[in-house]
């Protein structure tokens, strides 16, 4: 509505053209801060399961289970390096 209104009035005036639009996306106040402590929430848990996975897995092959042990551990060790690499990760894509 604000656009038609500036456009009628750019005519009226005289002038064809509509001025520029600048829309920028801005969070809502205190958004930020609770998007940021969900997201930290989020990776700490992530650590926490995949300690837990690395912790599983050693019981496993303690216990005989090899091949499912082999698994959790090779699970964690993953879960491990791509978590230490949203650090740099993440940054990169966004920007920041």
């Amino acid at each position: 509505m604000l656009v038609t209104l500036l456009a009628m009035s750019a005519v009226v005036q005289g002038q064809t053209t509509t001025p520029p639009i600048n829309i920028q996306p801005e969070a809502p106040p205190g958004i930020g801060t609770m998007v940021q402590r969900l997201i930290n929430w989020l990776y700490w848990g992530a650590w926490v399961a995949v300690f837990g996975a690395g912790i599983y897995g050693g019981f496993n092959i303690a216990m005989g289970d090899a091949e499912k042990g082999k698994k959790y551990v090779a699970g964690a060790i993953i879960g491990a390096i791509v978590l230490a690499a949203l650090t740099v990760i993440i940054p990169a894509l966004t920007g920041g």
